[in-house]
């Protein structure tokens, strides 16, 4: 999981390649929470696609 402090570094821009510490472990993670908060169902494929921060907020745009 990304510590406080990388989730306060985070930009509106950020991807993967950006952030220390977003690792495939803490991506399903982060897959698993967003689907909790916002009761939402995300598949692979969906998944795959989510690999920085403007392509998350979109998604769930999207799909809320």
């Amino acid at each position: 999981m990304l510590t406080e402090e990388q989730m306060g570094a985070l930009s509106a821009q950020a991807t993967m390649d950006d952030v220390e510490g977003w690792d495939s472990m803490n991506f399903l993670d982060m897959i698993m929470g967003l689907e909790a908060t916002f009761g939402i169902r995300i598949d692979g494929l969906d998944a795959a696609n989510l690999t920085s921060i403007p392509n998350i907020i979109e998604y769930i745009r999207s799909n809320t």
